[in-house]
C-alpha cells in the first residue's frame, strides 16, 4: 500500500518555466520495455536509452508493461527513463499490477504511487491524448482454465490470478466527460495496453471494445495504441453505427520493445537479438504530427531507421528442407536453370491491411510482392542454430507481415540488383536492396 502522507506544508511552491508549443511536433512512443532483472535493464539501458536520448521528441509514450511484475525494479527504471530528459507518460500493463491484491480495487497501489492516476489526458498542440487503463484483475485467488479459459476460483494467497481486458462504466463516464471539451476533428491518440484487436481470449484483447468504440465514435481522427502482445499489427474497427458513422478506427498494436523477452542470441557486445515471434525485432517508434495528422514509423533497436524490411532470396521448396540447408540464409549463385524454383521473401516489419510492397530488377519495371503467411525463414534459421535458447526465446509462428514474389526467369548470368518498395499503412515509403548472382 501507500503510506500516508503526513501533515502537509502551509504552501507548496514550484516554478514554471515557459515552454513554445507548436501543433506539429514528434514524440517517442513505445510499449512492453518488461524487464525482469537488472541485467535486462542493462540491455534496455544499451540497446535503447543510447539512442533515445540522442533521439529528438517533446516527450516519451509508453504502453504498458514497464517492467515484468519486479516492482523493486521501478527506481532504476525511473532514474534511466529520467535520462531522456523530457517528460514520460506510462499506461497501466498486466505486469503493473498487485497480483497479491485480492481484488480489482488495491491492484494499482504501487503503480499509482510511483505515477500518479492509472488514466488520465492531455494536450500536446492541437492533439489530445488520452492514456485508458484497460487491465481488470479478478483478484489473487482466480485463474483461467487453460482448455475453455473459463474463470475458476481457488485460494491461492501467494498466486497471480486472472485479469481480462476491460475498461469499466466509472473510466467510460470519465471518457465521455473528457472527449466533450474536444472538436469532431480534433486529433485524438488512445493509449492503453491490451489491444481491441479481432480476438475474443480475454487476457489478449479487450472484451468490451464495443463500449469504447461507441464513446469515440463521434471523433473523426482518432488513433489508438495498444501493445501487450509482442508484435505488430493494424486493426481497423468500424464504427458505432457502421459505416454511416464514419471511417473504421485505425488500432496500432505496437512491437515490443523487449522484443522477444529480451531472449536469443548475444551479439558480440552482449545484447540478446531478441526478435518477436513474426521475426521482428524490438524497437520503439517516433511520433510525428504534422497538420493534425498522426503517423508511426518503427525504429529497430541498434538498425537504421533504414531499417524496416529483411529481405532474403530462398528456393521455393525451402521449407521442406532439412538440415545444414535451412540454417544459412545467403544463397550460391544460381543457375538460370533454376530460377524457375526461387523466390524473393520480404519480411516488412510494420506491414498492415492497407500495406503494398513491390520490387524491380535493375532498372525494370515494378513487379507485385504478394502477401503469404507464413514463418520469418531468418527467425527459423536461427532458431536451428541455437536450440539451447528456444525455452526462453519465442519459437516463430506464422507471420502475417511475409510478402513473397517468384523471380523472373530471363535474367541473364551476372549480378543483379533486387529493389524492394514497400507503403505502410500511414502511407510512408520504406526501401530495402539485395543483390542476386546468376550463374550460366
Amino acid at each position: 500500500g501507500v503510506a500516508p502522507s503526513g501533515p502537509l506544508p502551509d504552501s507548496v511552491d514550484f516554478a514554471l518555466q515557459p515552454h513554445l508549443e507548436t501543433d506539429d511536433f514528434q514524440a517517442i512512443v513505445m510499449s512492453d520495455p518488461q524487464a525482469i532483472s537488472d541485467t535486462e535493464l542493462d540491455y534496455f539501458r544499451e540497446a535503447f536509452l543510447t539512442e533515445m536520448i540522442e533521439t529528438p521528441g517533446q516527450f516519451a509514450l509508453i504502453a504498458g508493461d514497464l517492467l515484468h511484475d519486479d516492482f523493486a525494479l521501478l527506481p532504476r527504471f525511473i532514474r534511466l527513463m529520467g535520462s531522456l530528459g523530457r517528460p514520460w507518460y506510462t499506461a497501466v500493463g498486466n505486469h503493473e499490477l498487485n497480483r497479491r491484491a485480492k481484488d480489482n480495487r488495491y491492484a494499482r497501489e504501487t503503480y499509482k504511487q510511483f505515477f500518479g492516476p492509472p488514466y488520465y489526458s492531455f494536450n500536446v498542440g492541437g492533439a489530445h491524448f488520452v492514456v485508458l487503463d484497460d487491465v481488470y484483475y479478478f483478484g489473487r485467488d482466480t485463474y483461467r482454465d487453460e482448455d475453455d479459459r473459463s474463470l475458476q476460483v481457488q485460494e491461492n494467497p501467494m498466486g497471480l490470478g486472472a485479469y481480462e481486458g476491460r475498461i469499466d462504466e466509472t473510466q467510460l463516464a470519465w471518457l465521455r466527460r473528457d472527449l466533450a471539451r474536444v472538436e469532431p476533428e480534433q486529433l485524438v491518440i488512445v493509449t492503453l495496453h491490451l489491444p481491441l484487436g479481432m480476438a475474443t481470449d480475454p487476457e489478449f484483447f479487450l472484451t468490451n471494445k464495443a463500449d469504447l468504440i461507441r464513446v469515440l465514435s463521434p471523433y473523426s481522427n482518432v488513433l489508438i495504441l495498444s501493445g501487450h502482445l509482442h508484435r505488430s499489427a493494424h486493426y481497423y474497427h468500424p464504427r458505432h453505427g457502421g459505416e454511416e458513422g464514419g471511417p473504421p478506427l485505425h488500432e496500432h498494436q505496437l512491437s515490443a520493445v523487449s522484443g522477444g523477452w529480451w531472449g536469443g542470441p548475444l551479439d558480440p557486445e552482449g545484447l540478446p537479438l531478441a526478435w518477436q515471434s513474426d521475426g521482428t525485432p524490438g524497437g520503439y517508434y517516433i511520433l510525428k504530427v504534422r497538420n493534425n495528422r498522426a503517423t508511426l514509423t518503427f525504429k529497430a533497436a541498434r538498425q537504421p531507421a533504414s531499417h524496416q524490411l529483411r529481405s532474403v532470396i530462398l528456393p521455393v521448396h525451402r521449407f521442406k528442407s532439412t538440415g545444414a540447408e535451412m540454417n544459412r540464409l545467403v544463397v550460391p549463385a544460381v543457375p538460370v536453370a533454376r530460377l524457375a524454383s526461387m523466390e524473393l521473401v520480404v519480411n516488412f516489419f510494420e506491414s498492415g491491411p492497407k500495406s503494398q510492397v513491390t520490387f524491380r530488377v535493375g532498372g525494370g519495371d515494378k513487379r507485385q510482392m504478394y502477401l503469404t503467411p507464413r514463418k520469418d525463414p531468418a527467425q527459423r534459421a536461427h532458431e536451428r542454430r541455437q536450440r539451447d535458447l528456444r525455452d526462453i526465446w519465442p519459437k516463430a509462428k506464422d507471420s502475417d507481415k511475409i510478402w513473397v514474389a517468384p523471380l523472373p526467369q530471363d535474367l541473364a548470368p551476372g549480378l543483379h540488383r533486387l529493389s524492394i518498395e514497400a507503403s505502410d499503412d500511414y502511407g510512408q515509403v520504406h526501401r530495402d536492396e539485395i543483390l542476386l548472382e546468376v550463374s550460366p
